[in-house]
């Protein structure tokens, strides 16, 4: 349905900007603020090998990993966390 009326044509655009400002905020809070490096974490999707395109990949176009599961998304970033901490511990 075509928006003909300028208040509702105004209030969508404005709706639409705040959505696109709440969008990079999250992305930016799971991208940006993790313990890990997510492009050295390693992930098989669709048109990803990494971590951090598989998250991008999936907030932007719902492609999921290559089994399906959302849940391997924190299954790779678990296994590279408690891969980082066994290194600080230990030393690199």
């Amino acid at each position: 349905m075509a928006i003909t009326d300028r208040k509702l044509f105004l209030s969508t655009l404005k709706d639409a900007r705040s959505r696109a400002i709440l969008l990079e905020r999250l992305k930016s809070s799971i991208l940006n603020n993790t313990a890990v490096d997510l492009e050295t974490v390693p992930f098989a999707g669709t048109n990803s090998t990494n971590l951090d395109e598989a998250i991008q990949c999936y907030i932007d176009y719902g492609e999921l990993p290559l089994s399906g599961k959302l849940e391997d998304f924190w299954k790779a970033y678990e296994q590279a966390l408690q891969l980082d901490n066994l290194e600080e511990e230990y030393g690199k």
